[in-house]
């Protein structure tokens, strides 16, 4: 009794505490220490989904807890949790399977080192399941297949990893997503003139993947120049920086191909500096909400959706799948990217909207 009575004071504290947030006009931000993330998050989920599910945890018939290992902190991981947490909540009324996500990411984005330890310490928890978007995809793989040997499932988000011990991987077709997103861009300007390519860093197979999708594209139009291709670490300032050295060796850009949306705004604004932005067509890749916006006031003219939300549910769903005694094979959920131009925009800017249900930025 004195438990029950304890845990509704929680909760009422709860939220009380949140409701005090929403009128003071304060802004959440995403907490940018690993433990404060982890705390941060559970406390968001706990007050928002427990009501909703206590009669189906009443009915629990088997309980598991997954890793989910980003790679850095940042909003587009916390819309792949929102996707885990609409599965999981689904799952828990559905089947009487309670899912429980213990998310963590490096302090320093895409270290390495931290990712590695952090991989191998929920190996030693003996987790039932990790996700992992990896900050090193050809590095992991010894720890991978230490997981498996333990029986720890693991499948890869967002990237892959060179394993054929990976359960499954939840991610995009790279290569064809960039693909037919260039042979659109250049389809509607012309099919012809000179084009420059950043991407995020050599030896990033997910970075290698989206180049040679362009590469790709671009081989299907004879009259498509490139003048050069340099890397931008994925970052939107690094990308500023090299898009103002190719502004000034190259007078005549028609092209700018982006491994992501960072790299496409830094790039737009380095030709917007020199006033050379209306003359440039710059895409990116990811379609996350600060560059639909860019989409929607004409900066940037195609992105692609890589659809976070998708990704979380698929990565629940397989392992749902594999507990249930169900095959899961390595390529079940690779998608194609939808290309994002200013038609559509909006619609998918309602959608990360609709979809912001935990981890909303304001």
């Amino acid at each position: 009794m004195r438990k029950t009575i304890l845990k509704a004071i929680s909760i009422i504290f709860s939220i009380l505490m949140i409701a005090s947030l929403s009128m003071s006009g304060c802004k959440s931000s995403i907490p940018t220490e690993t433990t404060a993330a982890a705390e941060t998050t559970a406390a968001a989920t706990e007050a928002t989904s427990e009501t909703e599910t206590t009669a189906a945890e009443t009915n629990v018939k088997e309980e598991y807890e997954v890793a989910w290992l980003a790679p850095m902190e940042d909003l587009f991981w916390y819309y792949v949790r929102q996707g885990m947490e609409e599965m999981i909540a689904k799952t828990l009324e559905e089947k009487g399977i309670k899912i429980t996500i213990n998310q963590m990411a490096p302090v320093e984005a895409y270290n390495v080192t931290e990712q590695t330890t952090q991989f191998e310490n929920m190996i030693s928890k003996k987790v039932d399941a990790i996700a992992v978007c990896p900050t090193n995809e050809q590095g992991l793989v010894p720890t991978v297949e230490q997981a498996v040997a333990a029986g720890i499932p693991v499948i890869p988000v967002s990237a892959t990893i060179p394993s054929d011990k990976i359960l499954t991987q939840c991610r995009p077709n790279e290569i064809e997503s960039a693909k037919q997103r260039i042979m659109k861009a250049i389809k509607e300007n012309g099919e012809e003139g000179n084009a420059i390519i950043l991407f995020g860093m050599p030896g990033n197979i997910t970075s290698d993947e989206r180049r040679k999708g362009c590469e790709e594209g671009i081989a299907e139009f004879p009259n498509i120049k490139i003048l050069d291709t340099q890397p931008v670490e994925f970052n939107k300032e690094k990308a500023m920086t090299v898009m103002e050295n190719m502004l000034t060796k190259y007078p005549d850009i028609k092209y700018v191909f982006c491994v992501n949306d960072n790299a496409a705004m830094g790039a737009y604004e380095a030709a917007g500096a020199v006033g050379r932005d209306k003359d440039i067509i710059i895409t990116g890749h990811d379609g996350m909400e600060d560059c639909l916006n860019y989409i929607l006031d004409g900066k940037i003219e195609y992105s692609s959706f890589q659809d976070p939300y998708k990704m979380g549910r698929d990565t629940i769903t397989a392992l749902v799948e594999h507990w249930s005694g169900n095959e899961v094979t390595r390529d079940q959920y690779l998608f194609i990217c939808e290309v994002i131009d200013k038609d559509n925009a909006q619609s998918f800017l309602d959608l990360v909207d609709e979809m912001s249900k935990w981890f909303k930025t304001e």
